[in-house]
């Protein structure tokens, strides 16, 4: 469980919550310093993490490769939410793209080209789509996502980190209003809802990147697309990214976050109040939380 951003309030509170229904909570340790021993995933001071009834995860800031392979490993063993295979389709934002299209679930249009591609196609690419997003595949915060405005300057790009990566994954990029939609859903429920404005001259919603937090209700049919979205991924709970397009007033999901989003009540208090009753508590999120396990595992 993440500690920052406000993190330690809600991880306490989940404690408590759990203990009270007589539940034993193994917490503190960091999943990066784990290891496999003989089939089963161990913490740094020993305790057996493939032992637990339950396993929840919740930290994007400390995730790495070897991580999910341990949490790989961890689904094979126990309860995981959200499980690997989920994690790791929603972790991917090529693969989320490819499913939730296949689906018919709008995205934008996408490219995705190793480090040897036919140049002549991927300038017609550019001619067409008139500004592109180069994005990481995996990662959040829409850290490493560039805006290209030519293929020229694309190629510069490619040669300066042809050595790095030996792939790239391009979406056109898709012009909308002044913030985003964010759904959080949870076991096929809609238990937050909020938006993000653009950062000031940019065209990143993050909060990282220069966003703010809007106290916003957000439309029934983007509620739909989102449950849809999260239906589609088979994932227990996420926070899915969407937009309204200028130019065709359609509603495109940009990404299905492979973990639940944070407690934004924890990070801002009385700054981010409820509208209409559509942001739900984070004391609410906190009971589904667990009542979620207390009814599986029951």
């Amino acid at each position: 469980m993440y500690e920052n951003h406000g993190g330690i309030v809600p991880k306490e509170k989940l404690i408590a919550k759990f203990e009270s229904r007589g539940y034993q909570v193994v917490h503190g340790f960091d999943m990066r310093k784990c290891y496999l021993y003989n089939g089963d995933v161990y913490t740094d001071s020993g305790f057996n993490l493939s032992s637990l009834d339950a396993f929840w995860h919740m930290n994007a800031d400390e995730q790495t490769p070897f991580q999910r392979d341990l949490l790989q490993i961890l689904s094979l063993k126990t309860r995981v939410v959200n499980d690997y295979n989920s994690f790791s389709k929603a972790n991917d934002k090529m693969l989320t793209n490819f499913l939730l299209r296949e689906a018919g679930i709008h995205v934008p249009p996408s490219v995705f080209i190793g480090d040897d591609f036919n140049r002549n196609f991927i300038r017609q690419i550019f001619d067409e789509w008139s500004v592109a997003l180069v994005k990481p595949r995996s990662g959040h915060g829409g850290k490493g996502v560039m805006r290209f405005h030519s293929f020229d300057d694309f190629c510069d790009f490619y040669q300066a980190s042809r050595h790095v990566f030996n792939n790239y994954y391009i979406e056109k990029y898709i012009d909308f209003e002044e913030h985003d939609y964010r759904a959080e859903v949870f076991n096929g429920k809609i238990i937050g809802t909020y938006c993000r404005s653009k950062a000031a001259g940019g065209f990143k919603t993050n909060v990282s990147s220069g966003g703010a937090y809007l106290p916003l209700s957000i439309p029934e049919n983007f509620e739909k697309v989102a449950l849809a979205a999260t239906k589609c991924l088979g994932i227990t709970t996420t926070i899915v990214d969407m937009i309204l397009g200028k130019e065709d007033n359609k509603i495109y999901v940009l990404e299905v976050n492979p973990i639940m989003g944070i407690f934004v009540e924890a990070v801002l208090g009385n700054d981010f109040p409820m509208v209409d009753n559509s942001f739900r508590t984070d004391d609410s999120k906190i009971d589904h939380i667990v009542n979620y396990f207390d009814s599986i595992l029951k």
